[in-house]
């Protein structure tokens, strides 16, 4: 009876055996699989940016490594910093006359890199501190400069409406103030009731043409200042 138990315990014991080894291999196989699932991704981008540098990876896979810091650097390298939008960020030796694309064909750039400003052809210094921007970094700045640009009015804006905002204030008797003639602006003779640009330019160009003014009255000389005007600007003017 004791036997017959024993040989129950160990059939019973084989499924168990065979379900645990199954779980555990698929759960190894599950592993391989995202393993080489996520090299096959890396591959495909490290592909993908040295498509976009014009260069081979795989050219320069002997003559570009890593440094963990800049002075590891052997004879005859470059040290360069490599920061951005690159598979792999961090320092890299580099031989001379070793340009940007061969490098970044080495490292792999990433999806949303930013390849408009890259010069694959530029050749690397010692010291260079390369960053490869991102896509949306740029968009963002240049979304940026464009609202800081200033709209125009859409309305055209006619010589009389911006004439007519940069009036000068007239004056009145009541100011004390009096204009030269012979010798004000065409800003300050705006400033007389009845003057405006014309008129203004109207008694620089007689001036010019035909001296100084010997008195007041002589102001309706001028073409376009005839005597309701004179009345309303003689208490205003003088001639020295």
């Amino acid at each position: 009876m004791a036997a017959k138990k024993k040989e129950d315990v160990l059939q019973n014991d084989i499924p168990v055996k065979i379900k645990t080894d199954y779980h555990k291999y698929l759960v190894v196989g599950i592993v391989m699989l995202a393993i080489i699932f996520g090299a096959g991704v890396k591959y495909a981008r490290f592909i993908d940016g040295s498509a976009n540098t014009g260069f081979s990876a795989q050219a320069m896979a002997d003559s570009i490594s890593v440094l963990a810091v800049p002075e590891a650097k052997m004879e005859g390298q470059f040290a360069v910093s490599l920061n951005g939008a690159v598979l792999n960020q961090g320092y890299y030796a580099v031989p001379e006359g070793t340009a940007l694309g061969e490098l970044l064909a080495y490292v792999g750039l990433s999806e949303n890199a930013d390849t408009s400003s890259i010069d694959s052809a530029q050749i690397l210094k010692d010291g260079d501190r390369i960053i490869i921007p991102l896509l949306a970094d740029v968009q963002a700045a240049e979304a940026e400069t464009v609202a800081e640009i200033p709209v125009e009015n859409s309305k055209p804006v006619s010589h009389s409406n911006t004439y007519k905002n940069n009036t000068p204030k007239k004056i009145t008797e009541a100011s004390g103030k009096k204009i030269n003639i012979n010798t004000a602006t065409a800003a300050q003779l705006m400033q007389l009731p009845n003057i405006g640009e014309k008129r203004a330019a109207a008694i620089i160009e007689y001036r010019k043409q035909s001296g100084d003014f010997a008195s007041i009255a002589n102001i309706t000389d001028v073409s376009g200042i005839g005597d309701k005007t004179y009345e309303k600007i003689k208490g205003l003017i003088c001639v020295e």
